[in-house]
């Protein structure tokens, strides 16, 4: 088993949360945009259309394919339905414009990870890249105790057959820069076939994917919804921030009905959860439209 620490950083996942605790900064399109005027652009084929309102010191207030993004401060981002993000680069409120930059939809980013205890994602078409990195210590949680993983990996490979994502406990002697990626088909084909498992009543680890977004094209992955409430402590998850030495929370409810899942800062994130009682999640398919019936006579 000498060697997981190398399994372990070749085959993980991806980062943050509402609580956006990695970002990217690269820009894949940058262009001015004018008060009160649509904006059209092209990017990876997309078309996107910015209708601005008034752009001030501060920020400038848009709406992109009939998203309200609301006012955007300069130098923050904003993330699309679409997974895509758009960046307030520059305001120039003089001339009535603003740069924006834009970034098309990812299935990859930056991922930093920080000398000491970090919860790092682990599962099925997810993988990270973090080279030289010194692992002193890993751990994996089942049914209320850890398990290390450095001696014995059985056990955390069980849990990825069983339940395909978790996140793992990992310690290393320095920072680390790297680089996360997930393949969502196959994220989407594990969540699909592979969800028949059981959460217990008490803590327990996962990955955030954009399958959890209750109005997610695809398909929705329901998490923790029993008739209607959630089975969470407070409706709440919680990622744990390494560089702050701190756990940051969100509400999963809030979360899954107004679409953070698919934030580009969200997907892949490790985090924990509270499960009042035992919960069986599935994977519910969406409604197929169809066609009005004719009418009577």
């Amino acid at each position: 088993m000498k060697h997981i620490a190398t399994i372990m950083l070749c085959l993980l996942v991806m980062p943050a949360s509402a609580l956006a605790l990695f970002a990217s900064t690269e820009c894949d399109l940058s262009f001015y945009v004018h008060e009160h005027e649509e904006t059209k652009v092209s990017l990876e084929g997309t078309i996107y259309a910015f209708v601005v309102g008034v752009i001030e010191k501060y920020g400038v207030d848009m709406v992109v394919n009939g998203q309200n993004l609301g006012v955007v401060d300069e130098g923050e981002t904003a993330n699309l339905a679409n997974g895509a993000s758009v960046r307030v680069g520059y305001l120039d409120p003089a001339n009535d414009r603003a740069k924006l930059c834009m970034n098309a939809p990812s299935e990859h980013n930056d991922y930093k990870l920080y000398e000491g205890w970090n919860l790092v994602p682990f599962g099925q078409g997810i993988k990270v890249e973090l080279p030289g990195a010194q692992v002193d210590a890993a751990y994996v949680y089942k049914d209320g105790q850890y398990y290390d993983v450095l001696k014995d990996d059985d056990v955390l490979y069980g849990i990825i057959n069983e339940q395909g994502f978790t996140g793992v406990w990992v310690h290393l002697q320095e920072d680390v820069k790297g680089r996360l990626e997930v393949d969502l088909e196959e994220v989407e084909e594990t969540l699909r076939e592979g969800a028949t498992f059981t959460f217990r009543e008490g803590w327990n680890f996962y990955v955030a994917t954009p399958y959890m977004n209750k109005d997610y094209p695809e398909g929705h992955f329901n998490f923790a919804i029993d008739d209607g409430r959630s089975v969470l402590k407070d409706d709440k998850i919680f990622a744990y921030a390494a560089g702050r030495d701190s756990w940051e929370s969100g509400f999963y409810t809030e979360m899954s009905e107004e679409g953070e899942f698919s934030d580009r800062d969200v997907i892949g994130l490790p985090f924990i959860a509270y499960f009042q009682y035992r919960f069986s999640p599935e994977f519910v398919e969406n409604a197929i439209p169809i066609v009005p019936d004719f009418p009577d006579f």
